[in-house]
């Protein structure tokens, strides 16, 4: 089948004029990154003024396929049509179809495996910020089909993308639901505990606990500490002999393995970076994984937004990562006083 450069059917960046005529008053969409899917997360309904996006920003029309430059983003295949005109991102490339071209016909095309795979090949710039190029896009080559048959393969795969989309949504609500009946069994078991006789607790969003159960202090039970960041235009303080956790690594999972590692001179000059054994709970105490927690799998340092527990032998770190999930919610919010938030064991 005969090919044509992606130019051909679309402009690549084009000039906005519709964007253009409009007043700096104007209420226009609005595109950041995260709004920007191939599937129901996709959000166009933001809103801004003209006037605050005029620069800056990269501007679209209706019906412009919007694909994701940066990397992981763009790998993830979330290129999506505009519904009205407006701003978003730079991260941003858009694809004006030209006429008698099916504006789906490119969006399916920067869809595509070999479109992802071949742009991942052109990527440039530094490690973890890589960008795919207007050039790849412009020169990639599409099979070169009439508007008929483009409308044709587009509503086969409108109706088949459609089909498995309901999949996934049904997935996802399965999944959700049973996350929170597992929170659910979670939290009575660490509140009540097998037993329905309960005692007053004396705190406020936990009331009653198990009749046999005891309170305690985290700061009773467990050894707090924390760590610290190394200078990062120190190359010798890192890629070391040593496992640095972060709270990146914390994905509630019971065996956290560090992804980044330090040197012993990095623990050397820094008197904060002291080393926890394996066993130990971290919990995040700010920052978008707050409340996040996990038990170290192995030896190592953490950095300052981890809070490492260290068992007095009176609770399980086990059990109080259990807690500390079913629990989150509350937790999270005073983990600033994470030494004073009362935390509690079933007796035998």
């Amino acid at each position: 089948m005969k090919t044509i450069p992606l130019r051909h059917l679309a402009e690549i960046n084009p000039p906005s004029g519709f964007f253009e005529a409009l007043p700096a008053e104007a209420d226009v969409l609005f595109l950041p990154l995260e709004t920007v899917w191939a599937d129901g997360r996709a959000d166009q309904t933001r809103r801004v003024r003209k006037s605050s996006v005029e620069s800056g920003y990269t501007r679209f029309h209706p019906g412009d396929t919007v694909c994701p430059k940066v990397t992981p983003t763009f790998q993830a295949g979330r290129s999506m049509r505009a519904n009205a005109v407006g701003a978003g991102t730079t991260e941003l490339h858009v694809l004006r179809p030209r006429v008698g071209v099916d504006p789906r016909w490119v969006t399916y095309a920067v869809r595509s495996k070999h479109f992802l795979e071949e742009g991942v090949t052109a990527f440039q710039g530094v490690a973890g910020l890589q960008r795919v190029p207007q050039e790849f896009v412009a020169n990639f080559h599409v099979a070169d089909v009439p508007m008929g048959e483009q409308r044709r393969i587009a509503d086969f795969l409108d109706d088949r993308v459609a089909r498995i989309d309901q999949v996934i949504t049904a997935r996802r609500r399965q999944a959700s639901l049973a996350d929170a009946a597992q929170l659910e069994t979670a939290r009575t078991l660490t509140t009540r505990g097998r037993s329905s006789a309960t005692r007053p607790s004396g705190i406020a969003w936990m009331p009653e606990i198990g009749a046999q159960h005891a309170l305690w202090r985290i700061g009773q039970a467990f050894t707090t500490g924390s760590g610290t960041t190394p200078r990062s235009d120190n190359v010798d303080y890192y890629d070391g002999e040593i496992p640095w956790a972060t709270t990146s690594d914390l994905r509630d999972s019971l065996a956290v393995l560090p992804s980044r590692t330090v040197t012993s001179m990095a623990v050397a000059d820094h008197s904060a970076l002291a080393l926890y054994p394996a066993g130990t709970l971290l919990v995040a105490m700010y920052g978008a994984t707050v409340g996040r927690a996990g038990i170290l799998a192995v030896g190592a340092t953490v950095n300052q937004a981890c809070c490492a527990l260290q068992s007095r032998e009176i609770i399980s770190p086990k059990y109080a990562f259990y807690w500390l999930l079913a629990h989150r919610r509350k937790v999270s919010s005073r983990l600033r006083h994470l030494r004073s938030g009362a935390l509690y064991e079933g007796l035998p």
